[in-house]
């Protein structure tokens, strides 16, 4: 069984199972979690 940390940790699945090619996005509150866990997912070749 898979657990989701929060809704910006889900949102970032999301954008990655979509398999976007450009993210624009900016690392704000509320949203920097989401720009973080996007930015490991391209660092690790997600």
């Amino acid at each position: 069984m898979k657990v989701i940390e929060s809704g910006n940790v889900a949102a970032a699945l999301g954008v990655k199972l979509c398999r976007a090619n450009v993210i624009a996005a900016y690392p704000i509150t509320p949203q920097t979690p989401l720009t973080e866990k996007l930015s490991e997912f391209v660092e690790s070749g997600q």
